[in-house]
């Protein structure tokens, strides 16, 4: 499509996010890339023994392609057609999720669900906290994080997958690979790893513990939504029953771990030997068997209950992707582009995108999904009457105004 009069603004801003110049506002990504103008006409004209300035981008060859777009577009001005798709990305989608269930404001900075001058970064706020954590500590575990070693990348894991129900060992791994990741990186002549020679899996292990309370303290009421989606599931599976609940979309969605017997079996692969479980004789009830006849331990509760909070953010993640693809259409946006939380379509068309995400957002959350997945619980506990009787209250909710999302900018960027 040709970029019109407001393409070429996306166009720079996409430019700039593939160079990973996406934590600052969108007039500074604009002139970075008149900045550096030179070197991306001169990627575009010759990539290979030119500059190479492209290969520093986080996104190579997207970084590349847009390249070639913004130089067709200095040749031609508004009317060149553009053929990429500008990705708007959420930010911490799982958490902007539960901080529009529970309407926090305070999260919802973090997360730019509301008007700022500048993108909310939940990372960098929490990796600066832990670093403050660490500097005061004189647990000897402290040490070798101290000197400005808890970077934003080392807990953008850890915050990511906090709210879809991470334990702290799941953050030791993540903690492990990431600093596998740094060291690889800085492995040329004379350089340290990034601790310096301590420990990686130590280190991990006691900075996992500092995390896994300090994300909790950031973001309370995202613990307190996944803590009662977790005694709503404790109560289904006294009742030994699976979860059923239906998106505010009308989709119907189920929930389901049964119970498999299994035995051990060791076997070597590729030189490496490992434990496989193999379903033993007639493996997992059917759901027809389960509804039949459910005398028996059906459910796998420990998989249940772990599984209940990221299986419910994640259908209300869906049913924004649906309500968002049928106001395209209805538009005659017909060009999308798609990955999880990230969202584009044609330059020419991203200022309506963006509007699109937001207002969609919007008419998700005003119709109270948690409230409504509550009663579907209670619909299904009613052949217990004393379990349904122990289903919480709803946690509370804050004060953030779900209509100034219109105006947070940098909620999709």
């Amino acid at each position: 499509m040709p970029l019109g009069t407001t393409g070429a603004r996306w166009l720079a801003i996409h430019i700039a996010n593939l160079f990973g110049e996406d934590k600052v506002s969108f007039e500074d990504r604009i002139r970075w890339v008149e900045k550096n103008e030179a070197a991306i006409l001169d990627s575009a004209a010759d990539p290979l023994d030119g500059q190479r300035f492209w290969t520093t981008a986080d996104k190579p060859w997207q970084a590349l392609a847009a390249c070639l777009e913004w130089a067709g577009y200095r040749a031609e001005g508004e009317s060149y057609r553009s053929h990429l798709p500008v990705a708007l990305d959420g930010s911490n989608s799982g958490l902007q999720h539960l901080t529009a269930l529970l309407r926090d404001a305070k999260a919802a900075q973090e997360v730019n669900l509301v008007d700022q001058d500048r993108p909310g970064d939940l990372y960098a706020t929490v990796a600066a906290r832990a670093q403050q954590l660490v500097n005061l500590s004189s647990d000897p575990g402290a040490e070798p994080w101290k000197g400005d070693r808890v970077t934003r990348k080392i807990v953008k894991r850890p915050c990511m997958t906090y709210v879809y129900s991470a334990t702290r060992l799941s953050m030791v791994d993540q903690i492990r690979e990431t600093l596998e990741d740094l060291d690889e990186e800085s492995s040329g002549p004379g350089e340290l790893p990034h601790l310096r020679g301590a420990d990686n899996e130590a280190a991990a292990f006691w900075l996992s513990g500092v995390l896994y309370k300090l994300i909790g303290t950031e973001v309370p009421a995202a613990r307190r939504a996944m803590d009662w989606l977790r005694k709503a599931m404790a109560l289904l599976n006294k009742a030994d029953l699976p979860i059923w609940w239906t998106t505010p979309v009308g989709l119907p969605v189920l929930q389901r771990y049964p119970k498999v017997k299994a035995r051990s079996v060791e076997v070597t692969f590729r030189g490496k030997r490992m434990q496989l479980l193999v379903a033993g004789e007639g493996g997992a009830p059917s759901l027809l068997e389960f509804l039949e006849d459910n005398k028996g331990a059906w459910n796998d509760a420990r998989q249940a209950s772990s599984a209940i909070a990221p299986a419910f953010i994640h259908s209300l993640d869906a049913a924004h992707l649906m309500l968002v693809a049928n106001a395209c259409a209805d538009r005659g946006i017909d060009s999308m582009a798609v990955i999880h939380d990230s969202f584009g379509t044609h330059a020419a068309r991203t200022d309506e995108l963006a509007v699109i995400l937001r207002e969609t957002f919007i008419e998700l959350y005003q119709s109270d999904p948690l409230a409504a997945f509550r009663e579907e619980v209670l619909d299904q506990l009613q052949r217990d009457p004393k379990l349904a009787e122990k289903l919480p209250p709803l946690p509370c909710q804050g004060h953030l105004d779900l209509t100034a999302i219109r105006a947070a900018g940098y909620m999709f960027a």
